[in-house]
């Protein structure tokens, strides 16, 4: 905390212990388990991994996707 007194333009915001929806990776990780792979059910761990790359390419291409994953978390400016 010194550091951030020491360096008035920086802010510190306290975020609660378990905040999930404070995580972007949960929001992340959520968009696939959801939508790209919700009810799939591969026959070997090499299929899921496959499917699970392709949702994460499918996801990077859609800037749009990303930017909503950060407003739903909701973070302090």
């Amino acid at each position: 905390m010194a550091f951030v007194k020491a360096n008035p333009r920086l802010k510190a915001h306290r975020f609660p212990g378990c905040g999930s929806e404070l995580n972007l990776d949960e929001w992340g990780w959520r968009h696939p388990k959801n939508h790209e792979l919700a009810s799939y059910a591969p026959h070997d761990l090499k299929k899921l991994r496959r499917r699970l790359r392709l949702a994460v390419v499918r996801i990077r291409r859609r800037s749009g996707l990303l930017w909503m994953f950060n407003r739903a978390a909701d973070l302090p400016d």
